[in-house]
């Protein structure tokens, strides 16, 4: 072929094939927000996923802190109740040891050691240290009241008292028997300030009462305690006047007790799973704390607490004690 001729429908070598003016790509270009919409929705589903897991799980938390809230008060309403039965129960216990003292124009000490046995108070009443008569010694009548003691089984029975004071009265008899328990013998419980307050109102009153928080004279450690006190007259019966109260007071009959036995033989292993402080008094001054069931240096943990919960309540005619737990 002649050079520079072409062949129809064959592009020549230096041919540059186009596309007819009227031909376009049929798929249309994506805009940036196209290409990020996937992405977006995504993150916004992954999103929605975590508010809404969250929300469950509040739901949830909040439903389990309620329960756990109705049942941490249901405990200490338990709590409150067990302590004032067995209050009430220790007072029945000494009200019906004045039978004994009306009934029997003398008591000595193996008397007053079988009504003791019979009243199983280990095992029934645990947490009660002593079992005491407490008479009334009558003016200038303390050597007298020793020699009547000593002929009753005491041989060494002395009267003695906290302070250079007249006696008032004295510990004749004291249950158990033991070597703990003996040298409270004598003493003048009426001698002692607190002791003295209860004792006062016991007689005025002609019902229960106890102490403040107090050492027990049997005690060579310091531990806290309280003690309870039922009057006695003569004739039995409450006199109808104070003054006939105090003048016909024949003595008290007693017991005393260490509040961490108290507590232990009252709750047992419900204190495992509270901190409880109990204060004798209207607020948690660390001076009125009677008992702490932390151990040392654990006490920093309260703030981390779920729940806290104050009781205030009446033992017996005291009307500020508290139990925090």
């Amino acid at each position: 072929r002649p050079s520079g001729a072409t062949i129809p429908g064959i592009p020549a070598d230096n041919a540059v094939m186009q596309s007819p003016p009227h031909f376009r790509d049929p798929t249309p270009a994506r805009t940036a927000a196209e290409r990020w919409l996937p992405a977006v929705a995504a993150v916004i589903v992954a999103i929605l996923g975590l508010v809404l897991t969250f929300l469950v799980w509040r739901e949830v938390r909040e439903q389990s802190e309620l329960g756990a809230g109705a049942r941490f008060s249901g405990t200490v309403q338990d709590v409150r109740t067990r302590l004032d039965q067995r209050l009430d129960a220790y007072a029945q216990i000494l009200r019906g040891a004045t039978g004994l003292v009306l009934t029997r124009p003398v008591i000595d000490r193996k008397a007053w050691a079988a009504y003791h046995a019979s009243l199983e108070i280990p095992k029934r009443f645990p947490g009660v240290q002593t079992f005491l008569w407490v008479p009334v010694i009558p003016p200038g009548g303390a050597a007298k009241f020793e020699r009547e003691q000593r002929r009753l089984g005491h041989p060494d029975y002395l009267v003695w008292t906290r302070d250079d004071v007249t006696p008032v009265t004295a510990i004749a008899f004291v249950e158990p028997f033991v070597r703990e328990n003996v040298k409270a013998l004598g003493f003048d419980m009426y001698s002692e300030p607190v002791r003295r307050e209860a004792m006062a109102r016991a007689r005025d009153s002609g019902d229960m009462a106890i102490t403040g928080k107090v050492s027990l004279v049997i005690d060579d450690r310091p531990l806290p305690g309280f003690i309870m006190y039922v009057p006695v007259y003569r004739d039995g019966g409450v006199p109808a006047t104070i003054e006939s109260r105090r003048e016909r007071l024949l003595g008290y009959v007693s017991s005393a007790f260490r509040i961490e036995d108290l507590l232990s033989a009252t709750l047992g292993n419900r204190l495992l799973d509270f901190h409880v402080r109990v204060f004798d008094g209207p607020v948690a001054k660390d001076d009125w704390s009677m008992y702490d069931s932390a151990p040392s240096g654990t006490r920093a943990a309260d703030g981390a607490a779920l729940f806290r919960h104050v009781i205030s309540f009446p033992v017996g005619d005291r009307k500020s004690t508290r139990l925090n737990s």
